[in-house]
């Protein structure tokens, strides 16, 4: 193959893959945002008449948040690498310098991040987008509208990491109003996809519980605290048993819960849409890193729907078992208190 002729390969690799992080967008649109040029020239490079300098690809990774091995390496299945985008200043944890403040507003920038590639695929005007997850951990389209169970668990990631850590009680946490608007928002990307499967450890209001206990012992939430948070869960899972029962999510789109029968140590996430994929693992513990390799994204999938084999799925089905396995998770918050 000639120099030119490996040139304008590659520029069509890199065409193509860049159409996959703007789904929803026009492409040139966004390049000739990125980039600051008029759509003349833009056409020129997507028409493959002008090639993409290095520069300017090194300024497209830069405004999509991703690596450069991502634009090149992804399609190329002679290579072993796979690539992974993740926020690094959430993972930036000095015990010197660290301040709570600080830290929220990392989370609240990496869950932006996080949103908006989700937020790209349910721009798809298709009817495929889908989300399918492995959640040891209360998913975030069940929390996010209950303010005292966010509040609660940026305190104990805050309590984990803050070598400095002043705060008396979970109250004196205070969580900024402009990020109200950015939860709704999130929730209702997550409840955007035509079709969603969610496979939840069957642990997952336990350990939760559990966690509200130790720092009750250790006085750092008082008695109101621990009412405020027991009827927020007690209302959060009459909340999902009614999803379940029904099958549809508020925004009216499908939903299967599936409880599963064995525990699982990593919650992860796979999105996808006709033109887009990306799979999510959680980590740090409100850190996520994504990608859009399509060996991972198989893999993700594949281990999702395997543990499907080990669970129960509540949603319009098994009644029983559903009446049992909510009343039983009412049950444990209600011993909250039997515990201390």
């Amino acid at each position: 193959m000639t120099d030119n002729k490996k040139k304008s390969n590659n520029n069509e690799l890199l065409i193509k893959e860049l159409s996959s992080y703007y789904p929803g967008s026009s492409l040139a649109k966004e390049l000739s945002r990125t980039l600051k040029w008029s759509s003349d020239a833009v056409y020129r490079r997507i028409r493959g008449e002008v090639p993409f300098t290095f520069d300017e690809v090194i300024l497209i990774a830069r405004d999509l948040r991703i690596s450069l091995d991502s634009l090149t390496t992804k399609n190329d299945a002679t290579n072993n690498n796979v690539v992974f985008t993740v926020n690094p200043e959430c993972l930036h944890l000095n015990g010197n310098q660290f301040q709570h403040n600080d830290t929220l507003s990392r989370y609240y920038e990496n869950l932006k991040i996080l949103y908006d590639r989700c937020g790209e695929l349910t721009k798809d005007k298709s009817d495929n987008t889908s989300i399918k997850l492995a959640y040891n951990f209360i998913p975030s389209t069940f929390y996010l509208k209950y303010p005292v169970l966010k509040q609660f668990l940026l305190f104990k990631w805050i309590y984990q990491y803050d070598k400095k850590f002043s705060l008396k009680s979970m109250s004196q946490l205070k969580i900024k109003e402009d990020t109200v608007a950015l939860n709704f928002d999130r929730q209702s990307i997550l409840q955007s996809f035509m079709r969603s499967e969610y496979v939840l450890d069957r642990s997952v209001f336990r350990s939760v519980v559990d966690d509200i206990i130790y720092f009750v012992r250790v006085g750092l939430i008082t008695a109101a605290e621990l009412t405020s948070l027991k009827k927020a869960l007690l209302s959060m899972i009459s909340e999902i048993e009614q999803i379940a029962i029904s099958g549809f999510l508020p925004s009216g789109n499908k939903i299967d819960i599936y409880i599963s029968q064995i525990d699982f140590h990593f919650s992860y996430a796979q999105v996808m849409s006709d033109s887009s994929e990306y799979s999510f693992i959680r980590m740090y513990p409100f850190n996520y890193l994504y990608t859009s390799d399509p060996r991972i994204c198989r893999m993700h999938r594949e281990n999702i729907e395997s543990l499907m084999k080990y669970s129960t799925l509540v949603s319009h089905s098994n009644e029983i078992y559903r009446v049992v396995y909510f009343r039983e998770q009412r049950q444990i918050v209600e011993n909250i208190t039997a515990n201390l």
